[in-house]
């Protein structure tokens, strides 16, 4: 029986070749379900067989109705929990503005929309709606257009070496402000 090890990052695809030592596919130019799915449906060696995927349990499930529908058998495991932080929507805002924040680094839609929530009135809205985001893939953008940021910055992916070079290339206000 061959076993194949796919991630959808790069850092996860390095951890897991530590543990396995043997090589791990990852989509390279774009880290994402969409370019992983990709790689999948093209190795011939697969044949359409089991999948494990290993999420946490507010994981995506996008990746496993994809597979489903090409005729894998797809297992969800589930290795760690999500908990949100609670936090007091009046004194964030406080904090957040006092700071000055103005620039956002956004790395999921579940968290764009628990930034919607925070920030719900219109007060508000009307302050977090004119920050900067940067996300790191092209549906969290998507959704950011949708909700109302007008300036969204699409980033290739989550990796923090990727984030922290297209904020350097940034020539705007925000880099004084992170002190770049």
């Amino acid at each position: 029986m061959s076993v194949f090890y796919f991630t959808v990052g790069k850092t996860s695809a390095k951890l897991l070749k530590k543990v396995t030592k043997i090589p791990i596919q990852y989509p390279w130019n774009i880290e994402n379900s969409e370019n992983l799915i990709k790689i999948i449906k093209n190795n011939k060696k697969i044949n359409k067989k089991n999948v494990v995927i290993i999420n946490g349990n507010i994981g995506r499930i996008f990746l496993k109705k994809e597979l489903k529908k090409d005729g894998y058998k797809v297992f969800n495991l589930e290795c760690y929990r999500r908990k949100l932080i609670q936090y007091n929507k009046y004194t964030e805002s406080i904090k957040w503005k006092k700071n000055k924040i103005n620039t956002l680094i956004i790395t999921s839609c579940e968290i764009l929309k628990r930034l919607e929530y925070l920030f719900h009135d219109n007060k508000n809205k009307k302050w977090i709606y004119n920050c900067t985001i940067i996300c790191t893939g092209e549906r969290i953008k998507k959704l950011a257009l949708n909700m109302g940021w007008k300036k969204v910055i699409l980033c290739s992916s989550a990796n923090n070496y990727v984030i922290f070079q297209k904020i350097k290339s940034l020539k705007w206000s925000a880099k004084e402000d992170l002190n770049l």
